[in-house]
């Protein structure tokens, strides 16, 4: 309930990019940058969990991977399939994501891991070789 007070007094859904989330977000973000040791020319965003930030990533891979403009000429235009890959252990949300986009999930690649849980290589080599 204080969490949604906060938002609320926020009032983020306002019209202008002049709100106080924006330059929270601005700030949390440089501390990230900074404990990790990213140039302070990164950038990034925050979001409501991982099921969104998976969503978030996997459209500006497609985007940017396409070779085409997805947001205007749809996936009708793709000229070829794509194919996500990804651990065994990837969380649920990635094929939710990837169906969601329009990939759809035979596009999806479930690579094995090792017992520390580290994608195996020769395995990702083999399926990227496909």
């Amino acid at each position: 309930m204080l969490a949604e007070m906060l938002a609320a007094g926020m009032n983020s859904n306002t019209a202008g990019g002049e709100h106080i989330a924006n330059y929270i977000e601005a700030q949390v973000l440089d501390w990230c940058k900074e404990m990790l040791g990213y140039p302070g020319e990164a950038s990034g965003l925050l979001t409501s969990g991982c099921s969104m930030a998976n969503l978030i990533a996997l459209t500006v891979a497609r985007n940017t991977m396409a070779g085409f403009d997805v947001r205007r000429h749809g996936l009708l235009g793709s000229p070829r399939g794509m194919t996500v890959y990804c651990s065994t252990e990837t969380h649920s949300s990635v094929q939710k994501a990837v169906e969601l986009l329009g990939l759809g999930s035979d596009c999806l690649r479930q690579m094995p891991v090792n017992s520390d849980f580290q994608v195996q290589l020769a395995a990702l080599e083999t399926g990227i070789s496909r």
